[in-house]
C-alpha cells in the first residue's frame, strides 16, 4: 500500500502502479463461501490480480492516514489510536481531485473529510454553436424535446459530429454531415410565394418600429434626465 500512495504522490497512473504490483506476484486474498447456514464451505472467492477500481477504493481508506471516518463518526475524521501507514500530506496527494481531509475548527472532531470532486468546475455548454447550425431548430422523433450535438472519437482519433437524443428512450443518433446535406437540399427546394414574402416584409417591419420605438422611449427619458440635472447645476 505504500508503494502505491508513494506513487500515486508522484503522478504515476493507477493503471501503470496495479501492473507493476501484479507482475510481483500479488493477488487479493482468498475468502472461503459458505452456506446459509455455515455448515459448508462451497467456494472460494478472490486471489485474482489488484484491479485499477479495487486500488482507488483502498487508497480512499482514511485509516492508512491514521483518522477514521466511520457512520458512527457522521462521516466526519477521527484521529485513530494508531499511527497512520502514510502522512496525512501524501494521503492528500495521493487522493488529489477526489478526497481531502482538512482542520476545521467548526467541526466537532476538529477535521472535515471533502469530496473535492464536487469543487469541480461544471462543464458549460453552448446553446448555439457554429458547427451544429440546427441543435435548436430540429427535435427528436421519439420525446419532440432539441436534439442533443456533440462528437464522437474513434479508435484512430477522428472526430465525428452527431445530432442525437436518448431521453429516457432508444437512442436516436445522425451524422452531422448526412443530416446538413439532407436540410440543404430541402431548403434549397422550398419556394415562396409572392404573398409569403410579402408577410415576411411586414413582420420585420413590426419588429423593427417596436424595437426603435422602445429606443426613443429610452432616448426621451434620458433627455429629459439630463435636462433636470442642468438645471440643477444652473440654480
Amino acid at each position: 500500500m505504500r508503494r502505491i500512495f508513494e506513487g500515486l504522490a508522484v503522478g504515476k497512473d493507477i493503471r501503470t502502479l496495479c501492473d507493476e504490483i501484479n507482475a510481483l506476484g500479488f493477488r487479493t486474498r482468498t475468502r472461503r463461501r459458505w452456506k446459509a447456514d455455515y455448515s459448508q464451505v462451497i467456494g472460494n472467492s478472490g486471489n485474482i490480480p489488484l484491479t485499477p477500481w479495487k486500488a482507488r477504493k483502498m487508497v480512499e481508506r482514511t485509516a492508512y492516514a491514521g483518522y477514521v471516518c466511520e457512520k458512527w463518526t457522521h462521516g466526519l475524521p477521527v484521529p485513530a489510536n494508531h499511527e497512520g501507514l502514510v502522512t496525512l500530506d501524501m494521503w492528500n496527494h495521493a487522493n488529489e481531485g477526489y478526497w481531502k481531509i482538512i482542520k476545521d475548527p467548526a467541526s466537532p472532531t476538529g477535521w472535515r473529510k471533502i469530496d473535492t470532486r464536487k469543487l469541480r468546475t461544471k462543464r458549460t455548454y453552448r446553446r448555439a454553436r457554429e458547427d451544429f447550425p440546427f441543435k435548436l431548430l430540429i427535435n427528436c422523433p421519439i420525446c419532440g424535446k432539441p436534439l442533443k450535438a456533440n462528437y464522437s472519437r474513434s479508435r484512430n482519433g477522428n472526430r465525428y459530429g452527431y445530432y442525437q437524443c436518448a431521453r429516457k428512450h432508444k437512442q436516436v443518433s445522425e451524422r452531422q454531415e448526412a443530416l446538413h446535406a439532407l436540410l440543404r437540399d430541402y431548403l434549397g427546394e422550398l419556394r415562396f410565394t409572392p404573398e409569403v414574402a410579402q408577410r415576411f416584409e411586414q413582420h420585420l417591419r413590426e419588429v423593427w418600429v417596436e424595437k426603435a420605438g422602445g429606443l426613443n422611449r429610452h432616448l426621451v427619458a434620458a433627455n429629459a434626465e439630463l435636462a433636470q440635472l442642468l438645471i440643477c447645476v444652473e440654480i
